[in-house]
């Protein structure tokens, strides 16, 4: 099978295009309120239940069944993420684990900034 070479102008381009595209995810993903529900603003209701999953396994070090009432959205009714969870809720749950230590540790670095990071990595990834 024929390769084509690529040039180095296109693997400049390609890694201008990783560091603007990196650099704009982590700016949205930090500009966002660090909390679920702040006062002022409230977040979509898709992103309470969906960081349920993580917030479940940083909490307690497991992964969720779908049948544990934290995990259900009470917008959502009986619905919960955790019935499938995604690998990005995994990885998601237990690097908040280890960068903000156990879940009944409280750490000054928010959990939900770190989940953000890590699909902001995964996106980044998807990007490349």
């Amino acid at each position: 099978m024929y390769r084509q070479k690529v040039s180095i102008r296109e693997k400049i381009i390609l890694v201008l295009y990783i560091l603007l595209f990196a650099t704009a995810a982590f700016s949205v993903a930090s500009l966002q309120p660090h909390e679920i529900n702040p006062p002022v603003y409230s977040c979509p209701p898709d992103e309470t239940a969906r960081y349920l999953v993580p917030k479940w396994i940083y909490e307690h070090g497991t992964i969720p069944t779908g049948l544990e009432p934290e995990t259900k959205n009470p917008i959502y009714g009986e619905f919960s993420y955790a019935y499938l969870p995604g690998l990005s809720y995994i990885v998601m749950g237990y690097t908040m684990r280890a960068v903000c230590g156990s879940g009944g540790a409280h750490s000054a670095f928010n959990p939900l900034l770190v989940a953000r990071y890590v699909n902001v990595f995964f996106g980044i990834l998807s990007a490349f």
